[in-house]
C-alpha cells in the first residue's frame, strides 16, 4: 500500500504504509532529515567546560575526536535563528572511543540535570537534542 504526499519542492508518489495502513516510520525520520541538513559537521571535541568546549554551529554534528573529558557545546546560533524548539543531533565516532561531554547553551538545562550541566555521550553512541525555550532541552 502506498500513497502520495506533496513537499515544498516535489511530489513524492511513493510513501510506504505499515499493514495497519500507517506510515512507516523511517520513511518518516528520512523525509524530514533531507529537508533539514544535508550536510553533518565533522568536529572536534575540545575544552573542558562549556566555556572552553567546541561550538556545534549546524544541525548534525558528527564527533571525530576528542579526549576523555572535553566536550561540545549546543550554540544557540546552530540552527534557525535561536528560534524554538529547534533540534540537533550529535554521533560520538571518535576513534578510540571516548565519552564526550556535551553541554547545553548557557542557561539551559537537559532534562532535569539543572543549568549547564553536560550529558555524556559515550563511544559510538549517538543523541537527539531538543531545545524548547531559553531554559529547557531534552536529550534522547
Amino acid at each position: 500500500m502506498s500513497g502520495a504526499i506533496k513537499t515544498d519542492s516535489a511530489l513524492i508518489t511513493e510513501m510506504p504504509v505499515n499493514g495497519a495502513g500507517q506510515i512507516v516510520p523511517q520513511f518518516i525520520w528520512d523525509t524530514v532529515v533531507s529537508k533539514l541538513s544535508v550536510n553533518p559537521a565533522t568536529v572536534s571535541a575540545a575544552g573542558t567546560n562549556q566555556g572552553n568546549a567546541t561550538s556545534l554551529t549546524v544541525q548534525f554534528n558528527i564527533i571525530t575526536s576528542g579526549s576523555a573529558g572535553q566536550g561540545v557545546v549546543v550554540a544557540p546560533s546552530s540552527v534557525q535563528s535561536n528560534s524554538f524548539p529547534y533540534f540537533l543531533k550529535i554521533w560520538n565516532a571518535t576513534n578510540p572511543g571516548v565519552t564526550i561531554n556535551v553541554y547545553p547553551p548557557s542557561g539551559v538545562q537537559f532534562d532535569t540535570n539543572g543549568a549547564n550541566i553536560p550529558i555524556q555521550l559515550g563511544p559510538g553512541a549517538a543523541i537527539d537534542i531538543c531545545i524548547t525555550s531559553s531554559s529547557q532541552g531534552y536529550a534522547r
